[in-house]
Protein backbone atom coordinates (compact mmCIF):
# COMPACT_ATOMS: atom_id res chain seq x y z
CA UNK A 1 0.00 0.00 0.00
CA UNK A 2 1.49 3.61 -0.58
CA UNK A 3 2.09 5.62 1.98
CA UNK A 4 1.93 8.81 1.15
CA UNK A 5 4.96 10.96 1.69
CA UNK A 6 6.94 8.44 3.17
CA UNK A 7 10.80 8.12 1.84
CA UNK A 8 11.49 5.92 -0.62
CA UNK A 9 7.92 4.88 -1.31
CA UNK A 10 5.67 6.53 -4.23
CA UNK A 11 6.97 8.93 -6.64
CA UNK A 12 5.84 12.23 -4.30
CA UNK A 13 8.60 14.66 -4.97
CA UNK A 14 7.81 17.83 -3.74
CA UNK A 15 5.11 19.10 -0.48
CA UNK A 16 5.36 18.04 2.69
CA UNK A 17 7.25 14.41 3.21
CA UNK A 18 6.89 12.34 6.21
CA UNK A 19 10.32 11.35 8.02
CA UNK A 20 9.22 9.46 11.21
CA UNK A 21 5.94 8.73 13.28
CA UNK A 22 5.11 6.99 16.27
CA UNK A 23 3.09 6.72 19.66
CA UNK A 24 3.56 5.25 23.16
CA UNK A 25 1.48 5.16 26.36
CA UNK A 26 2.57 5.51 29.75
CA UNK A 27 1.54 2.81 32.21
CA UNK A 28 1.69 4.43 35.00
CA UNK A 29 2.67 8.31 35.71
CA UNK A 30 3.03 10.30 39.34
CA UNK A 31 3.73 14.05 39.45
CA UNK A 32 3.20 17.18 37.97
CA UNK A 33 5.97 16.67 35.23
CA UNK A 34 6.13 13.60 33.24
CA UNK A 35 9.51 12.86 31.56
CA UNK A 36 9.32 10.51 28.60
CA UNK A 37 12.77 9.53 27.37
CA UNK A 38 13.49 8.44 23.83
CA UNK A 39 10.21 8.54 22.52
CA UNK A 40 10.93 11.26 19.59
CA UNK A 41 14.59 10.47 19.12
CA UNK A 42 17.12 10.08 16.44
CA UNK A 43 15.33 12.40 13.70
CA UNK A 44 16.69 12.77 10.54
CA UNK A 45 17.07 16.68 10.29
CA UNK A 46 15.39 17.88 7.29
CA UNK A 47 14.62 21.65 5.73
CA UNK A 48 11.28 23.33 7.21
CA UNK A 49 10.48 20.76 9.42
CA UNK A 50 7.15 20.51 12.05
CA UNK A 51 7.50 17.77 14.78
CA UNK A 52 3.63 17.35 15.83
CA UNK A 53 3.10 15.91 18.97
CA UNK A 54 -1.03 14.66 20.09
CA UNK A 55 -1.10 14.30 23.61
CA UNK A 56 -3.63 12.41 25.62
CA UNK A 57 -4.32 12.20 29.24
CA UNK A 58 -6.64 10.47 31.71
CA UNK A 59 -6.24 11.72 35.17
CA UNK A 60 -8.55 12.71 38.06
CA UNK A 61 -8.59 16.30 39.25
CA UNK A 62 -9.50 18.43 36.30
CA UNK A 63 -5.60 17.59 35.05
CA UNK A 64 -4.42 19.90 31.70
CA UNK A 65 -1.28 19.84 29.89
CA UNK A 66 0.29 23.37 30.33
CA UNK A 67 3.85 23.07 28.54
CA UNK A 68 5.91 20.59 26.45
CA UNK A 69 9.32 20.75 25.84
CA UNK A 70 11.97 18.19 24.42
CA UNK A 71 15.73 18.56 24.80
CA UNK A 72 14.23 21.98 26.84
CA UNK A 73 12.85 23.68 23.59
CA UNK A 74 9.28 24.19 24.04
CA UNK A 75 6.63 23.46 22.11
CA UNK A 76 3.45 25.16 21.22
CA UNK A 77 -0.21 24.02 21.77
CA UNK A 78 -2.42 24.22 18.78
CA UNK A 79 -5.85 24.50 19.35
CA UNK A 80 -7.92 24.13 22.36
CA UNK A 81 -7.88 20.43 24.06
CA UNK A 82 -10.44 18.19 23.47
CA UNK A 83 -12.66 15.62 25.30
CA UNK A 84 -16.13 14.77 27.37
CA UNK A 85 -14.69 16.36 30.75
CA UNK A 86 -10.94 17.40 32.12
CA UNK A 87 -10.29 14.11 33.53
CA UNK A 88 -9.98 13.25 29.66
CA UNK A 89 -8.00 15.41 27.66
CA UNK A 90 -6.31 14.96 24.10
CA UNK A 91 -4.24 18.25 23.37
CA UNK A 92 -1.84 18.84 20.28
CA UNK A 93 1.52 20.74 20.17
CA UNK A 94 4.31 21.19 17.17
CA UNK A 95 7.64 22.46 17.24
CA UNK A 96 9.32 24.27 14.32
CA UNK A 97 12.52 22.94 12.90
CA UNK A 98 13.65 19.89 16.20
CA UNK A 99 16.66 18.71 16.93
CA UNK A 100 17.84 15.33 16.10
CA UNK A 101 18.17 13.73 19.46
CA UNK A 102 15.21 14.50 22.54
CA UNK A 103 18.13 14.93 24.78
CA UNK A 104 16.49 14.71 27.87
CA UNK A 105 13.43 13.70 26.50
CA UNK A 106 9.70 15.18 26.53
CA UNK A 107 8.59 16.93 29.63
CA UNK A 108 4.73 17.46 29.88
CA UNK A 109 4.21 19.61 32.73
CA UNK A 110 0.19 19.37 34.11
CA UNK A 111 -1.36 21.15 36.03
CA UNK A 112 -2.60 18.86 38.35
CA UNK A 113 -0.57 16.08 39.78
CA UNK A 114 -0.99 12.48 38.47
CA UNK A 115 -1.02 9.31 40.28
CA UNK A 116 -0.01 6.25 39.77
CA UNK A 117 -3.07 4.87 38.20
CA UNK A 118 -3.33 7.64 35.76
CA UNK A 119 -2.29 7.65 32.17
CA UNK A 120 -0.51 9.37 29.36
CA UNK A 121 -0.34 8.53 25.22
CA UNK A 122 0.87 10.44 22.49
CA UNK A 123 1.07 9.89 19.13
CA UNK A 124 3.71 11.58 16.90
CA UNK A 125 4.57 12.66 12.99
CA UNK A 126 7.74 14.31 11.95
CA UNK A 127 7.48 15.78 8.78
CA UNK A 128 8.94 18.10 6.07
CA UNK A 129 9.09 20.47 3.27
CA UNK A 130 6.17 22.44 6.16
CA UNK A 131 5.19 25.84 5.58
CA UNK A 132 7.47 27.68 8.64
CA UNK A 133 4.71 30.71 8.94
CA UNK A 134 1.40 28.39 8.95
CA UNK A 135 2.63 24.97 9.27
CA UNK A 136 -0.87 23.80 10.45
CA UNK A 137 -4.39 23.98 9.35
CA UNK A 138 -7.12 24.18 12.13
CA UNK A 139 -7.85 20.83 13.56
CA UNK A 140 -11.39 19.40 13.60
CA UNK A 141 -12.34 17.21 16.59
CA UNK A 142 -15.14 14.85 18.00
CA UNK A 143 -15.69 12.64 20.49
CA UNK A 144 -17.65 9.75 22.02
CA UNK A 145 -18.30 7.84 25.36
CA UNK A 146 -20.14 5.14 23.16
CA UNK A 147 -18.90 1.69 23.10
CA UNK A 148 -16.65 0.93 20.04
CA UNK A 149 -17.00 4.67 18.88
CA UNK A 150 -16.71 5.60 15.35
CA UNK A 151 -14.93 8.51 15.10
CA UNK A 152 -15.11 10.91 12.07
CA UNK A 153 -13.22 14.19 11.65
CA UNK A 154 -12.85 16.27 7.81
CA UNK A 155 -9.92 18.50 8.05
CA UNK A 156 -9.85 21.39 6.52
CA UNK A 157 -7.56 23.47 4.19
CA UNK A 158 -6.36 19.99 2.31
CA UNK A 159 -4.21 19.72 -0.90
CA UNK A 160 -2.08 17.39 -2.79
CA UNK A 161 1.13 18.91 -2.02
CA UNK A 162 -0.42 19.34 1.93
CA UNK A 163 -0.20 16.31 4.78
CA UNK A 164 -3.41 14.94 6.28
CA UNK A 165 -3.28 13.21 9.77
CA UNK A 166 -5.51 11.99 11.82
CA UNK A 167 -4.98 10.89 15.62
CA UNK A 168 -7.39 9.12 18.29
CA UNK A 169 -7.24 8.70 21.93
CA UNK A 170 -9.33 6.26 23.86
CA UNK A 171 -9.99 5.36 27.32
CA UNK A 172 -11.07 2.01 28.36
CA UNK A 173 -11.43 1.24 32.56
CA UNK A 174 -12.07 -2.59 32.05
CA UNK A 175 -9.87 -3.29 29.18
CA UNK A 176 -7.63 -2.71 26.55
CA UNK A 177 -8.00 0.01 23.41
CA UNK A 178 -7.92 -0.74 19.80
CA UNK A 179 -7.92 0.94 16.76
CA UNK A 180 -9.45 0.03 13.03
CA UNK A 181 -8.89 2.88 10.25
CA UNK A 182 -11.57 3.13 7.74
CA UNK A 183 -11.11 2.88 4.23
CA UNK A 184 -8.16 4.56 2.00
CA UNK A 185 -6.41 5.54 5.17
CA UNK A 186 -2.78 4.21 6.01
CA UNK A 187 -2.05 4.04 10.05
CA UNK A 188 1.15 5.26 10.78
CA UNK A 189 1.87 4.44 14.16
CA UNK A 190 -0.02 2.50 17.37
CA UNK A 191 0.30 2.70 20.69
CA UNK A 192 1.69 -0.12 22.56
CA UNK A 193 -1.00 -2.73 24.34
CA UNK A 194 -1.99 -0.84 27.77
CA UNK A 195 -5.37 -2.34 29.54
CA UNK A 196 -6.80 0.92 30.10
CA UNK A 197 -5.73 4.01 27.29
CA UNK A 198 -4.17 4.01 23.79
CA UNK A 199 -3.59 6.23 21.09
CA UNK A 200 -3.15 6.07 17.07
CA UNK A 201 -2.17 8.34 14.25
CA UNK A 202 -3.58 7.75 10.42
CA UNK A 203 -2.62 9.52 6.89
CA UNK A 204 -4.51 9.10 3.56
CA UNK A 205 -3.54 10.44 0.29
CA UNK A 206 -3.21 14.17 0.06
CA UNK A 207 -6.21 15.90 -1.81
CA UNK A 208 -8.01 19.39 -1.19
CA UNK A 209 -10.75 17.00 0.42
CA UNK A 210 -10.16 15.34 3.09
CA UNK A 211 -12.18 12.98 5.04
CA UNK A 212 -11.07 10.20 8.11
CA UNK A 213 -12.96 7.63 10.10
CA UNK A 214 -11.42 5.43 13.05
CA UNK A 215 -13.18 2.60 14.90
CA UNK A 216 -12.47 1.78 18.47
CA UNK A 217 -12.16 -0.98 20.01
CA UNK A 218 -13.16 -0.37 23.48
CA UNK A 219 -15.23 -2.18 25.18
CA UNK A 220 -16.40 0.66 27.98
CA UNK A 221 -15.70 4.27 26.78
CA UNK A 222 -15.04 6.46 29.53
CA UNK A 223 -13.84 8.82 26.39
CA UNK A 224 -13.06 8.67 22.68
CA UNK A 225 -11.28 11.38 20.67
CA UNK A 226 -10.03 12.05 17.59
CA UNK A 227 -8.18 15.18 16.22
CA UNK A 228 -7.64 15.70 12.08
CA UNK A 229 -5.57 18.39 10.62
CA UNK A 230 -3.57 18.98 7.43
CA UNK A 231 0.39 20.30 7.65
CA UNK A 232 1.00 22.87 4.93
CA UNK A 233 3.46 23.04 2.00
CA UNK A 234 5.76 25.10 1.74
Amino acid sequence: MFLPGLIGLGSKTKGVRLGKAGAWVGTSVIGVTQTIDTIVDNLEVRPNAVLVLFIGINMSGNTDVTNVTRNGAAFTEFGAPTGSNNDHQFSCWYRLNPVASDGAGVVITLDTAATASDRVSIAWAYLYGVNQTTPLNTAVTSNSTANNPVLTATPTGGSVNGYPLAAVFGWDNTGGVDWTSGAGQVRLATSATDNEAGTAIDTETPAASQSFTITGQITTTYDANIRALTVNPF
